[in-house]
């Protein structure tokens, strides 16, 4: 593999040539070369975009994947042709799989089948066995077999003293337990945000007061064992005040934010779009200022896809009865992009998206520097497009981004000696 790139702009505090811009050659997954009008080989692919940033590649946090046992939904091709699509150059999967990823067999087959493909898999261990919220999994074993975090997952980890367990057992490695958090005794069988939208629409709300009891739990769990806790997808300006105040007394606690959750608020399921029935719900207005101010100031640390593939007749149906989730790899970066005009710049964006997730993971943080493993995204910030199905590559088609004009445009990822060019055309 021979790559140019001409003259983008290079994000990477770490590099040599920070926001400067500059040719980059890539040879045999190897950066190579780096300056001004680099001389173009005869058998490299140049990628030559006006306005063109290139940064250290994405990192997802928490995508839903489908193998084993769900492939009809995403298989490890799909997904990572998705993730690449989207911009991403490794993708955390979470264990809701089936069997779940909850022992080391499981781990190892995961990073068996992901061998060879443009994105790193890197899998999420389940906290309990099956993710019920019974049992503690042997997460020990499988740390050692590949597992880079634990977490039930789309199943919120109910039982307070199983949490405490868990984040004693992970303690010793400096191991980091992921929450979605959300009291399933008080959101019960709630369809969407609980406000006045709900009233209208006669649905069963999910209220604020069931995720944020569950932040504070967890953050009162983290202090006292003096553990890590990730705290998945925040949805409410009370719950990105908590993680405010806990990382003020210095706990570690940390936090993230689905890209959906900053694009559309619960006006969107008006009409009873299915599409729009995701987990965290869709809040209101003042919530969704809340999470962009928490993104600004560092309270909360990353951008996540929230990527949850579901097959068709999951969806389609009357809007109580349909599952929760959508897919969003290949829209998030630009659905966040979008939302965050005014809040963050392009520099601050790409550490959501590519160093706070693998600081938070203990992984390495690529480099853009000579001599560096070329695992890089290539894009821009002000070209418009419209999401349609004949461009996604995910297996599932739950989206609620048909039709809905985007800024910023991934133009190609780079990793494990691999090209992959955008199909937005």
């Amino acid at each position: 593999m021979h790559v140019l790139i001409r003259q983008a702009v290079i994000i990477d505090p770490a590099g040599p040539l920070h926001q400067q811009k500059a040719d980059i050659r890539i040879k045999d997954g190897v950066i190579a070369d780096m300056g001004a009008a680099l001389k173009v080989p005869a058998d490299a692919v140049v990628i030559d975009v006006d306005g063109a940033y290139v940064s250290p590649g994405w990192l997802d946090l928490g995508a839903q994947g489908g193998d084993p046992g769900y492939e009809y939904r995403e298989d490890i091709d799909s997904l990572c042709k998705a993730a690449a699509a989207g911009g991403y150059t490794g993708v955390a999967c979470f264990p809701n799989t089936s069997p779940a990823i909850q022992s080391k067999s499981e781990v190892e087959y995961l990073l068996r089948r992901s061998q060879g493909n443009i994105v790193d898999i890197y899998p999420i261990g389940a906290v309990s066995t099956g993710c019920e919220g019974r049992e503690l999994t042997e997460m020990l074993d499988m740390r050692a077999s590949g597992a880079i975090a634990f977490s039930d997952g789309k199943q919120a980890l109910q039982h307070a003293g199983l949490l405490l367990r868990a984040l004693l057992y992970v303690k010793p490695f400096d191991g980091v337990i992921l929450n979605r958090p959300q009291d399933d005794t008080i959101a019960a069988n709630g369809q969407m945000h609980e406000g006045v939208m709900s009233t209208s629409l006669g649905l069963k709300g999910l209220p604020p007061l069931a995720e944020e009891l569950m932040v504070q739990r967890d953050i009162e769990l983290a202090a006292y064992t003096e553990s890590r806790v990730h705290i998945h997808n925040l949805s409410t300006a009370r719950s990105v005040q908590l993680v405010r105040d806990a990382k003020t007394a210095g706990l570690q606690v940390t936090a993230s934010v689905a890209a959906m959750s900053l694009f559309f608020d619960d006006e969107a399921l008006f009409d009873f779009d299915s599409n729009f029935k995701v987990l965290p719900p869709l809040r209101g207005s003042a919530d969704i200022a809340a999470l962009k101010d928490g993104l600004a100031d560092g309270t909360i640390d990353c951008i996540t896809s929230n990527h949850v593939p579901l097959e068709e007749e999951a969806k389609k149906l009357e809007y109580p009865y349909a599952k929760f989730g959508a897919i969003g790899l290949q829209t998030a970066f630009s659905a966040a992009l979008t939302s965050l005009e005014g809040y963050l710049d392009v520099v601050k964006l790409v550490d959501k998206l590519a160093v706070q997730p693998r600081q938070l993971l203990g992984l390495p943080v690529p480099h853009i520097a000579p001599g560096q493993h070329a695992n890089l995204t290539v894009f821009d910030i002000q070209t418009d497009w419209i999401f349609q199905p004949h461009l996604n590559l995910s297996k599932s088609q739950n989206s609620p981004f048909f039709g809905y004009e985007l800024k910023g445009k991934v133009w190609a990822v780079i990793n494990n000696s691999q090209l992959t060019l955008s199909a937005i055309q």
